[in-house]
Parts: structure tokens; C-alpha cells; sequence
């Protein structure tokens, strides 16, 4: 029997940004907590003040019926998002009337800004969800970018500056020492007041990450490549999860175009815009992040774990797992703390 999709009031259940910013400050009162009611989901998502300016958002909970979640937005700061795991559709309408419909999938990531926003977003009930969000303040945004803004793209200069009327969207890219941060911030094994310290530095090293790989990218400042359709964005997000379907054994540059319907040189430069690397770079990252999580979970040997990212030789998996993490994979399984 098909079940009844409810509609949830966002900003009812969870409040707003705006109202978190102003209730919060950074010493004993930084950390806001809401729970999914009874019914609807398990789990929960928070909301941390590091510092004036900069705050953490944390999502980690499991949808258990159809809902679709209404929210309205104003006055945001710069956010930098991270998809950790689950699906969420979310179809945002800005102040001009533009539509989008933004996708998040595990592994997506992206920067977004505008003045004023509403829509509706759909959670998928197959999979629990874990999401990170950053919200940065355009006046802390302008000092981290203090002469950088003939190197970043076009339309945030005007944002940091307060200039910018319309919205902003730029996809990010997930590399390795991305990953590696995230995941720190999910299983922060601090309590306050060391926890809101560890987060804050962790919030830091994920900005600096995004900037120095692709906002402040000497690329950004040769070139803006033209903007992909929203349906061509639709089909490298599908080469993605191809690739990582098919870690053991990828299929070809060309095979994978044609599976998603496009030309093998509109996949390499959308993929290469969406994600800021290369479509086997990107896999081969995805190998080692995967390689990392499966030893940390302390179920496979090293052996075992260089097989199920596609390596059929131990000792070539471990001479390039340690010059990518600068420890062998061995003693990385070790000296970490099992995953539950």
C-alpha cells in the first residue's frame, strides 16, 4: 500500500539560521540540537557557533516514512555543503523566480549563497542520511579571501563584497584530505568545551581545502567555462555513481559516456567542472577514501581491502596507500579506532 507523503513545515520544526545565529554565542551556549519527531524519522541535526561569523551544521538521522520538508530562508550566509550519505532533492525557488533543483548524493558537495530562498525537499527512506554544513558569514568570508578575488570565480567576489543581487551555486570537489576532515567532524570524540575547539579547527580545514583546490585554482582566473544544463549535470552525477558502482572493474572513458548519454569530451569537461578532476583521478580518490573507511571498520585485512577497491597486488596498494596518507595501511588499521 502506497504511503501517504506528509508536509512538514521546516522552519516550524527546526526554526531558521537567523534565529540560531542571534540564540547562540561561542562559549557555554554554542550548541542547538533537534530531534525528528516521533513517527517521521530517528536521529537528529544540530547546529554549532564556533566563532562570530562561522557555524556548523551536523545532520545525521534516518527518514522512516514519505515527507517533504517545506523552508524559507533569509539573509543566509556563504554555505559549504557535504553529503555524506542518503539522497535529498531539493527544488529551491530564489527571490528573481529562478527554479533549481538541487541533488545531494553521497560524495556531493557544493557552495551555495543567496539573499532570500524557499522550496521543498524530499529525504529518501532507503538510506540514513549524514550531512555537513558550513555557514560562513560574508564579512569572516571576505577577510579569509583578503587578496585573492582576481582568482576566484566570477560572481563571489560579489558576494564577499555585498554586492551580489542574485544567488550564487558552485559544485565542489571531494578529494582525500576533504573526506578525511568530514569524517573527523561526524565522530568528534571531544565533549565541550575541547569539542567546540576540534570542530572549529576541522570547519577551518575544510574551507581551506575547498579554497586552495578549486575556488582560489589559478584555472579560476584563466578561465569561466560556460555553465552545464541542469540535465548534463544530471548524467556526470550518474557517470559518478557508475564509477563507484563499479569500483572492482570501472568500464572505459568512452563506454562510460555512452551509458549516461553523453560524448566522452563533454564528459571529461563536465566532470571535470562539477568535480574539479578528472573522471579516474576522482575514482581513484574514491578508491583510497573507501580503502581508509574499510580498515578503520577492522573487518578485512589489508589484503582483503586492496581486492574490493580493484588492486590485485597487495604490495602495489600499499607503496601507493602510503604515499597518498603517509602511513602503510597496516599499521593506518591499527592505530585507529573501530567504527561501529
Amino acid at each position: 500500500m502506497h504511503q501517504k507523503t506528509i508536509i512538514i513545515n521546516g522552519n516550524e520544526l527546526f526554526g531558521n539560521v537567523d534565529e540560531a545565529f542571534e540564540s547562540l554565542d561561542s562559549e557555554d551556549n554554542f550548541e542547538r540540537f533537534w530531534r525528528w519527531p516521533d513517527g517521521i524519522g530517528d536521529g537528529f541535526m544540530s547546529l554549532i557557533k564556533l566563532r562570530p561569523g562561522l557555524m556548523l551544521g551536523i545532520g545525521d538521522y534516518r527518514i522512516i516514512r514519505n515527507i517533504e520538508v517545506s523552508f524559507e530562508c533569509k539573509h543566509v550566509p556563504v554555505v559549504l555543503k557535504f553529503a555524506v550519505s542518503g539522497n535529498i532533492r531539493s527544488t529551491v525557488n530564489h527571490e528573481e523566480d529562478q527554479k533549481e533543483v538541487w541533488v545531494f548524493k553521497p560524495g556531493h558537495s557544493m557552495m551555495f549563497y543567496s539573499q532570500h530562498y524557499k522550496g521543498i525537499t524530499r529525504h529518501s527512506t532507503a538510506t540514513p542520511v549524514r550531512v555537513v554544513d558550513i555557514y560562513i558569514d560574508r564579512t569572516l568570508l571576505h577577510k579569509i579571501m583578503t587578496d585573492q578575488h582576481d582568482q576566484i570565480p566570477s560572481g563571489m567576489p560579489d558576494i564577499v563584497n555585498g554586492t551580489h543581487k542574485k544567488h550564487y551555486h558552485h559544485p565542489l570537489t571531494a578529494t582525500p584530505l576533504v573526506n578525511i576532515a568530514i569524517h573527523q567532524i561526524l565522530n568528534c570524540p571531544y565533549q565541550c568545551p575541547l569539542k567546540r575547539l576540534y570542530l572549529e579547527s576541522k570547519a577551518l580545514e575544510l574551507i581551506t581545502h575547498k579554497l586552495a583546490h578549486q575556488v582560489a585554482s589559478p584555472e579560476c582566473g584563466l578561465r569561466n567555462p560556460s555553465p552545464l544544463h541542469s540535465a548534463d549535470i544530471e548524467r556526470i552525477h550518474e557517470a559518478r555513481d557508475i564509477l563507484i558502482s563499479n569500483m572492482q572493474n570501472p568500464p572505459s572513458l568512452f563506454n562510460l559516456a555512452r551509458q549516461v548519454g553523453l560524448n566522452d569530451t563533454k564528459l571529461k569537461r563536465g566532470f571535470r567542472q562539477v568535480y574539479g578532476t578528472s573522471v579516474f583521478r576522482y575514482l581513484r580518490n574514491h578508491r583510497f577514501e573507501h580503502a581508509r573507511h574499510l580498515l578503520e571498520e577492522r573487518r578485512m585485512n589489508v589484503s582483503e581491502v586492496a581486492f574490493a577497491i580493484g588492486y590485485s597486488r597487495v604490495d602495489c596498494f600499499i607503496s601507493s596507500f602510503k604515499a597518498r596518507f603517509g602511513i602503510t595501511p597496516g599499521l593506518y588499521s591499527r592505530s585507529s579506532t573501530p567504527i561501529s
